[in-house]
């Protein structure tokens, strides 16, 4: 098969019923709510903290939890390393913002695919899913591992969709050495697929569009083959792991006494080791509307918002305050 030829969207989009059938809930936010349960062992591959482009080098969250003196626990979230209580003396080691959400690391799905393909008997049967926001009524098509991507005419977007809790997805039927290179005209950003596994099942991999780092369910020695990998940066994951952000820790009691603070205020400054966070709130004496306005100015840049609030009931207001600080303190990383 070609990487100049365009593959057509299946219509066969029954093929992913097994996964509705064995995904959490989407609200539960855990790693089976992205991956679906039932594998013997799951993994989950970070993304990388700085792609190697532009004169760049290739930067591991563990180089970054040096930097912060952080630890490098199962559960690790980007924030856990990238900001830290103290400032560091020295400048961070990643520029920009940091791990790319939804996509892997070409070269890491390169190793990937590399593992996969002896863990089916078919690797030239897979199926992929792309996240339709992808696709923006864009062409795309999949070229193998380290081809340049193909640029098409617009056409349609999939005649029927896979439809799973919160996101549908285009399917496309290709061998698995197809799994990465996929070209969406709708931003110019290589994209790799959501959700791809082989005819028999045996494994799935995910990459969910807000997460920084992508699971992989499969049997306990197709696992323990990808946490051996030095190409990867893989860490062991189970079934009831987070899969959202959350913060805890040092990082949760400076959200809430800042939350404190802003209520009790109306105003907020906090400066922390990558920038600084500005928050003001306002009544605007209208039925019990609130807005909560915030602006960041980090290494990444600066930005604002302003979020009303219709409530009347301070323990509700006090709650979407503190969904704001969060928001705006993580905005940093």
């Amino acid at each position: 098969m070609s990487a100049n030829v365009p593959l057509a969207f299946s219509t066969d989009v029954e093929s992913a019923d097994w996964i509705r059938s064995r995904l959490s809930p989407f609200e539960q936010y855990r790693a089976t709510s992205i991956v679906p349960s039932g594998f013997d062992a799951y993994v989950r591959i970070l993304h990388p903290a700085q792609l190697p482009t532009d004169g760049r080098q290739l930067v591991r969250w563990s180089e970054v939890a040096r930097w912060s003196d952080a630890p490098m626990s199962d559960l690790v979230q980007w924030h856990d390393i990238a900001l830290p209580k103290v400032k560091p003396s020295s400048e961070p080691p990643w520029r920009g913002e940091g791990p790319s959400e939804g996509s892997p690391y070409v070269a890491d799905v390169d190793a990937l695919v590399e593992a996969l393909a002896d863990y089916t008997p078919a690797p030239e049967r897979c199926c992929f899913c792309v996240w339709v926001g992808y696709l923006g009524g864009g062409a795309a098509v999949f070229a193998p591992l380290g081809a340049s991507p193909v640029r098409l005419p617009r056409r349609d977007p999939p005649d029927r969709v896979v439809a799973l809790p919160y996101r549908d997805y285009g399917l496309i039927e290709a061998p698995l050495s197809f799994a990465t290179s996929l070209d969406a005209l709708s931003d110019g950003w290589h994209k790799t697929a959501n959700l791809w596994w082989p005819e028999d099942h045996a494994w799935c991999v995910a990459s969910e569009i807000d997460l920084r780092w992508t699971y992989v369910g499969g049997s306990s020695e197709l696992i323990g083959r990808i946490l051996a990998d030095e190409r990867l940066e893989a860490l062991p994951a189970t079934p009831e792991d987070p899969s959202s952000l959350a913060i805890s820790g040092w990082l949760s009691e400076l959200v809430d006494a800042a939350t404190d603070e802003l209520m009790a205020k109306g105003s907020l400054h906090l400066v922390l080791a990558l920038g600084s966070v500005e928050m003001t709130w306002r009544d605007e004496k209208f039925r019990g509307r609130f807005v909560i306005s915030s602006s960041t100015s980090g290494r990444s840049g600066s930005g604002s918002s302003s979020s009303p609030v219709r409530t009347r009931d301070r323990i509700f207001l006090r709650s979407a305050m503190r969904r704001q600080v969060e928001r705006a303190v993580l905005l940093l990383t």
